[in-house]
This record gives structure tokens, C-alpha cells and sequence, in this order.
């Protein structure tokens, strides 16, 4: 198969992203998902990126119930001059409590709380935004905070009979009163339209491209264990 110049990137792009995904690396998967959606709705033919699979094929284990599960991904807005100080470090432990209550409550999330983690970023200014990322008995929730955008996003997921991430994203909706939100959800692993990447004919350039991105996030922790 011929791939365009540009079909070429996305099929590459969606390895990179499916790499940085499978390690936790969720907001940069996300930038690549950004670009990949800009250049597929340009004019020219990509289609080329994608080979059809028959998923029923002896060459794949069958995917068992506790595989498949449910995404929410959001991004929350506020007016600018609004009071966002929940969503600097500062005052990290509202967002913590706020999330790790709903999750665990068993009238709302009802998800068992594995762990969670706080990352900074930047010289630690408790001014700035933060990411926070929870463990669950099946599967995550994570939040991106920007507070001089006055923005957050938000992915939670589950899967097996875990859960209900719909409930989740409604009172964290309901409690920060953003003014804007724009909203996915999704099934995860069952009833989507597999399609085969090709890695055949790959262009020496992305190769190079991809495997500095591997060198930059660190070659162990990209890794399978």
C-alpha cells in the first residue's frame, strides 16, 4: 500500500500515542489525538493510515467482560475573572476530597480507591495548576488543571462491572459550576471500529521522531515491564 505524506504521519502518530496511553502518559496522548483530528479533517485523503481488520480473526484472544468499560473525557471552562482557586496546587486537597469522594461513595462512583497521585509542575509555585491521577480498583480518573486559562480537563474510566463515571462527571459538573464543558464518552474495547495499523514501509523519519520521544519520557519507564 501507498501511504500520502500525510496519512503516513497519522499512522505514525497513532503508534506514538498508543505507546505514550499504555505508560499513563494521558495529556500527551491527548495533544496527539488533537493533531491527529486537525489533519483528518483536512481535505486530503488519509484513509490510507487504516487497513481494515477482521477482529473475529483466530489471530486475536477474545476480549473478556472485565476488558470492557465506559470513558468520560471532558474539558471544563470558566468565565476569566471567575474564582478557579480550586484549581491551583494550593488547594489541591479540594480536588482530592471532592474526587475521591464521589468515586468511592456508593451511591454515586461506587469505585474502590487503590491510590492517587499529585504531580507539580514548573519551581512548585502554589499558584500553578496540577495533575492528579487515580487509581481505581478498575481502571483511573485524572485531572489536568490551568488555571491562568481558567480551564481543567477531566478523564475518568472504568471497566468491568465497576463503577458508573457517567455519575462521577455530573457532580464534579454540579460542584465547580464551569460555565462551559464539551464532553466524550465512549465504550472501551467491545463494539468499536477496529482498524489494523500498518507498520510496513514505515518512514525513517517518524521512526527517528518516535524514538526520541521514547528517549525523552525515558527509555525504561516506556518500556513493557
Amino acid at each position: 500500500m501507498r501511504f500520502t505524506g500525510k496519512a503516513r504521519m497519522i499512522r505514525d502518530l497513532i503508534s506514538i500515542a498508543n505507546v505514550l496511553d499504555a505508560r499513563g502518559l494521558v495529556k500527551e496522548a491527548d495533544y496527539l489525538d488533537v493533531i491527529m483530528k486537525i489533519a483528518s479533517d483536512s481535505d486530503e485523503d488519509v484513509s490510507g493510515a487504516y487497513e481494515e481488520e477482521d477482529v473475529e480473526s483466530d489471530r486475536f484472544a477474545p476480549i473478556p467482560d472485565y476488558c470492557v468499560g465506559m470513558s468520560v473525557n471532558a474539558d471544563l471552562r470558566w468565565e476569566k475573572d471567575s474564582d478557579v482557586e480550586f484549581l491551583k496546587v494550593k488547594n489541591v486537597e479540594i480536588m482530592r476530597g471532592m474526587l475521591k469522594g464521589f468515586a468511592g461513595d456508593e451511591d454515586i462512583g461506587n469505585m474502590k480507591i487503590v491510590d492517587d497521585k499529585v504531580q507539580q509542575y514548573g519551581d512548585q509555585n502554589p499558584e500553578y495548576g496540577f495533575t492528579y491521577y487515580v487509581t481505581l480498583g478498575q481502571s483511573h480518573m485524572a485531572i489536568h488543571t490551568w488555571p491562568e486559562a481558567f480551564l481543567m480537563n477531566i478523564d475518568i474510566f472504568t471497566c468491568g462491572s465497576e463503577g458508573d463515571p457517567k455519575a462521577i462527571f455530573e457532580k464534579v459538573v454540579q460542584a465547580l459550576k464551569p460555565d462551559m464543558v464539551r464532553r466524550k464518552e465512549f465504550g472501551r474495547s467491545e463494539g468499536l471500529d477496529w482498524k489494523s495499523v500498518s507498520y510496513s514501509n514505515k518512514d525513517p523519519d517518524a521512526q527517528e521522531s518516535e524514538q526520541k520521544l521514547k528517549d525523552f519520557y525515558g527509555a525504561s519507564s516506556m518500556e513493557a515491564e
